[in-house]
């Protein structure tokens, strides 16, 4: 499994004048040794790519402590990928600072019907509260056709709203309005 090293060697062959993609090669080439170095000292052999797989959920988990790395085998064993891709609630959230934001509804949705929008802070999913880390995450993201929705919308009332997974004509892609001249970001 030495194919992430090779890659970013033959990448660093290309841009070598380029000092930000040498420190990243750096730091995988000392992540590969640090494996290799688990290798050598371990009692039985452990499986390499399981290796590659704990160095990567520890990577995501510093880098974003609601996030996570699944192989796929664990995506077949949790069913992760089994729910037609669109199916759901119809908006998009994004956690900033203590609050969890919509940042994003689907018209013709059930949040767009609900009346909810963006800048709407959720406070929490089926008694679930936001700052909960992944519970609250699971309870958005997974589980029942039904949700119940404790909101704060802009104008500062907190209703609880009910809604129903429905399928969504969306392809799950929005413009990001800030992107620079020339370039087009897709969320």
């Amino acid at each position: 499994m030495r194919l992430p090293l090779l890659l970013l060697a033959a990448v660093l062959c290309f841009a070598a004048e380029d000092a930000p993609l040498r420190e990243l090669v750096d730091q995988v080439r000392d992540l590969e040794a640090q494996i290799a170095l688990v290798e050598r000292s371990s009692v039985t052999a452990p499986d390499r790519a399981l290796l590659w797989a704990g160095a990567t959920r520890g990577l995501i988990a510093a880098a974003d402590p609601l996030g996570a790395y699944l192989t796929a085998e664990e995506v077949a064993v949790h069913g992760l990928g089994s729910d037609p891709l669109r199916v759901g609630l119809g908006l998009d959230w994004r956690r900033v600072g203590d609050r969890v934001l919509v940042t994003r509804v689907v018209p013709n949705s059930p949040a767009a019907a609900a009346g909810i929008h963006v800048g709407c802070a959720i406070l929490a999913v089926d008694g679930v509260q936001a700052d909960a880390g992944v519970r609250f995450s699971e309870a958005l993201g997974r589980g029942g056709e039904r949700k119940k929705l404790k909101l704060r919308l802009t104008d500062g009332s907190t209703p609880e709203l009910e809604l129903t997974r429905a399928e969504l004509a969306d392809d799950g892609l929005a413009v990001v309005a800030d992107a620079d001249p020339g370039l087009v970001h897709l969320r």
